[in-house]
């Protein structure tokens, strides 16, 4: 006797724009952190923020079946030290997200670029 299981049956209805929303929220009230900012923006040390309605451009979500990557794109404040600001926002949103989907968020890539 054959069983037919359906391996699309275990996988978690992940809202992107939701992820997005709570990260964005979560890394901007995080000490030393001016904002998101845009890919390019910080690729080329620019500094232009993004708001909260086009955080989609400075925030990234890599979904895989019950899991995902976050990518966020940061412009720091002024005299903040970079790796501590850094680890804070990092620790902030793994807990929030860890809290919202639990064991689901396998890895958060940070980069920034600070205000001159």
């Amino acid at each position: 006797m054959a069983t037919n299981t359906n391996k699309t049956q275990n996988i978690v209805n992940i809202n992107q724009k939701e992820i997005i929303n709570l990260v964005y929220q979560t890394a901007t009230s995080t000490y030393g952190v001016a904002g998101v900012a845009k890919k390019d923006v910080v690729m080329n040390a620019k500094t232009s923020l993004v708001s909260s309605a086009t955080a989609n451009k400075g925030i990234f979500i890599k979904k895989a079946i019950n899991t995902f990557d976050v990518t966020i794109y940061l412009v720091l404040a002024k005299e903040v030290k970079i790796t501590e600001a850094l680890s804070e926002c990092k620790k902030a949103v793994k807990y929030v997200l860890n809290r919202k989907y639990p064991k689901m968020c396998k890895k958060i890539n940070i980069y920034a670029v600070g205000i001159n």
